[in-house]
């Protein structure tokens, strides 16, 4: 929607096998090439949080990771 341009699209999630999914969470994981557009990500999902009236926790991954496919993944649970 916001006309973001990835490296890659396709992902295997063995990114999962280090977070532990909580009901309500939002989890954002990024490359270095995604920290550029981290912190706007982040403010969409909190308005349509708002708007939405949606009981969510987003949470950014502390440092930029490896991600193998992707710049930037949101993982909602």
């Amino acid at each position: 929607m916001a006309g973001y341009i990835s490296s890659d699209t396709q992902t295997d999630f063995s990114e999962l096998q280090k977070i532990q999914p909580i009901r309500g969470e939002v989890y954002i994981t990024y490359n270095s090439d995604g920290a550029n557009a981290l912190l706007d990500v982040k403010k969409r999902i909190e308005d349509l949080k708002a708007e939405l009236k949606l009981a969510l926790d987003v949470k950014i991954n502390p440092r930029a990771i490896d991600l193998h496919r992707g710049d930037i993944q949101v993982l909602v649970f």
